[in-house]
């Protein structure tokens, strides 16, 4: 499975947070300009990365990242009977 960033939710935080361009978002977090760029289009990152984004944007991981199916996990009880001894 691969985590990546959500582009459209960066966005939002971006507009929010009155972040123009990916350039500036790129000096906020420290990073290359077109590094920004490539991990918006899907390429992989580091915790590091994670950490400089949600750092530039006051935001969590949560708030920036696409889970995929882990988004649509639910945690339920599991009765005893299911566990495998």
């Amino acid at each position: 499975m691969t985590i990546k960033f959500d582009r459209k939710k960066i966005n939002y935080i971006m507009l929010d947070r009155g972040i123009a361009s990916q350039a500036e978002l790129a000096r906020k977090a420290g990073v290359a300009a077109n590094s920004v760029s490539l991990w918006l289009a899907g390429d992989s990152f580091t915790s590091t990365t994670l950490t400089a984004f949600c750092s530039a944007l006051e935001c969590t991981p949560n708030d920036v990242l696409d889970l995929g199916d882990l988004a649509v996990y639910e945690r339920r009880a599991v009765p005893a009977s299911e566990f495998l001894y």
